[in-house]
């Protein structure tokens, strides 16, 4: 009987130091792993906390004067699928940063070696993507990090199929770090699998 091998995904403190590539002032490059997605699907938080990570690389790299890289809020549309691929981000500044996606898409999905998918223990009966993120951070952490953080999701509203959330994020001593407001539609897992095979 052949052994299957299961490899462990990157971290994500790993992707984000090796999978965002600086392409010219104010352009980066960002490879989307296969790791970080259901079906050929990338997760949105991926994408926003790269996004972050560059825009943060960007004012560190070419805006070091102003010494202030940090992030205060970020507002997301996620107007189609994202799939693992590279991907360019770029934008320009006014008085707030405005970051852009461009993607190539791939015709060939990538094989993911983490997950028994035939299994059917991943099987759930939805599942939930991001539409809209709106994220405002309250308090920076300190540079080593914290030991934890508590989170704090409630549903606002679930009505035709979306689901509007409150998401809260303390710090070990309950100050308040972050507040999100999503926007997500609760897609029924059969017809999301059914669309992954004409992708």
């Amino acid at each position: 009987m052949a052994q299957t091998t299961i490899e462990t995904p990157p971290s994500l403190p790993d992707v984000l130091a090796q999978n965002i590539k600086f392409i010219n002032k104010g352009e980066y490059e960002l490879d989307l792993p296969s790791s970080f997605s259901f079906g050929p699907r990338i997760f949105g938080g991926l994408v926003m906390s790269m996004t972050h990570q560059a825009v943060q690389n960007y004012f560190t790299e070419t805006h070091s004067e102003y010494s202030q890289p940090d992030v205060l809020s970020m507002q997301w549309q996620f107007f189609r699928l994202l799939f693992a691929s590279i991907a360019t981000a770029s934008g320009g500044q006014a008085a707030t940063v405005q970051a852009g996606l461009e993607q190539k898409r791939e015709r060939e999905m990538g094989v993911a070696k983490i997950v028994d998918a035939e299994s059917g223990s991943y099987r759930a009966p939805a599942m939930i993507a991001s539409l809209a993120t709106s994220i405002e951070i309250k308090k920076l952490l300190p540079p080593g990090g914290t030991k934890w953080l508590f989170m704090r999701a409630q549903a606002k509203e679930i009505k035709n199929g979306r689901l509007s959330m409150e998401v809260m994020v303390f710090d070990e001593g309950m100050e308040l770090v972050a507040l999100s407001q999503q926007l997500c539609p609760i897609i029924e897992l059969s017809r999301a699998m059914a669309n992954k095979q004409k992708l």
